[in-house]
């Protein structure tokens, strides 16, 4: 009989945490239960053991959510814990992991943490010892990327505390494509995939795509994504003067997002750190692109060199490097023979280190091991 493991989510789910979703669902050896205060989306993601607040009469509801986020303690959480027979707690975000440690307390059971950008940096801000306790009292962290486990440690987290787990993709949803050098009156398909926030320096490869439109009549850049900088970057691109060159779809469903990295040639995204310290873990897009076959483009930002080798599966250039962005998209414009021997490598790369059935199966191996000891 599987062992029941409770996922921690505050709200479940974001639409944009796709990769959640599919990691909680690859599970096989343990039965997952969800525990959150709101559902949300659960049309796109449909899961059948969710634990939410928010269907108790709303009385119980203002109850257990307000205890919980103020004082750490929800009795009906305890009551499914003891119902379900839960034995071990995995939280989704740090925030999650500091909700979760009074029922670690309560029933003894094991505590593992995910950690997946902001809250690692914008979310310790004004407070860089709100995870003390937890680090103390946790069993076992997940960072994304090597570079969020040397924050971890900055943040006081012990080492031997921490595991290195890549976020993964399901590679049966993305077919491999060899990417062909285009005639000359085709269109070379630039594809950008992200949330409109500062932190993903969108405006950064706009302005690259916009000086490498001076010299290359035949590229088009589709940018699929949503968010507060929508207008700021509609502007961008009329003052920029490429306004027939450059497509704002707005927010796509995943597989529309898949469909449209089917269609494109090269993928370029430039996430950096902001100014309010905001830094990912590792953009699953970077990942989803290569397993297309598509060469990328990327910044030395955070987990990005993981998922992109430079030189190997792609370009990588500093943050906020405008010049060095336009630079390395022209180069692929100009040496199409190269296409596909990046996007043969991107493939491989991702089917070793980001690829979802290995990945699972190590997640499934941590838990064994935090239970046995």
């Amino acid at each position: 009989m599987k062992e029941n493991i409770a996922h921690i989510r505050l709200r479940f789910l974001r639409i944009t945490e796709t990769f959640i979703y599919e990691e909680i669902k690859s599970i096989r050896k343990y039965q997952p239960f969800v525990f959150c205060i709101k559902t949300e989306n659960l049309d796109k993601f449909p899961f059948e053991n969710i634990e939410s607040l928010s269907n108790l009469n709303p009385v119980s509801y203002a109850f257990n959510s307000i205890y919980w986020l103020k004082f750490k303690k929800c009795p009906y959480f305890e009551k499914v814990i003891r119902k379900e027979n839960i034995k071990l707690l995995h939280a989704q975000y740090g925030r999650e992991g500091i909700c979760a440690i009074s029922l670690k307390d309560k029933f003894d059971i094991p505590l593992i943490t995910n950690f997946r950008g902001w809250d690692s940096s914008t979310f310790i801000k004004n407070n860089p010892r709100v995870y003390d306790e937890l680090f103390q009292k946790g069993d076992l962290f997940l960072a994304r990327c090597q570079d969020m486990k040397k924050d971890l440690i900055g943040l006081g987290c012990p080492e031997k505390k921490i595991i290195v787990h890549h976020s993964s993709i399901d590679l049966k949803k993305f077919r491999f494509k060899i990417r062909k050098p285009v005639d000359k009156n085709e269109k070379i398909k630039i594809l950008l995939v992200g949330r409109f926030v500062e932190a993903k320096g969108i405006d950064h490869a706009i302005k690259a795509f916009a000086k490498v439109r001076e010299n290359y009549q035949n590229i088009y850049l589709t940018i699929i994504g949503d968010g507060p900088e929508k207008n700021k970057y509609k502007k961008l691109i009329g003052v920029l003067g490429i306004t027939n060159d450059v497509k704002l779809t707005g927010y796509q469903p995943h597989n529309k997002v898949i469909e449209g990295m089917g269609k494109s040639h090269i993928y370029m995204c430039s996430p950096f750190v902001d100014r309010k310290g905001e830094k990912e873990g590792t953009n699953n897009t970077f990942a989803e692109a290569q397993a297309t076959g598509m060469p990328t483009i990327g910044t030395y930002h955070a987990g990005i060199p993981e998922a992109v080798i430079n030189g190997k599966t792609g370009f990588l250039v500093k943050e906020k490097d405008i010049d060095g962005l336009s630079n390395k998209l022209s180069y692929l414009i100009e040496h199409q023979d190269l296409w596909e021997k990046l996007g043969r490598n991107g493939r491989k790369h991702i089917e070793k280190e980001f690829n979802m059935k290995i990945q699972s199966r190590k997640l499934e191996k941590i838990y064994d091991t935090v239970l046995s000891s």
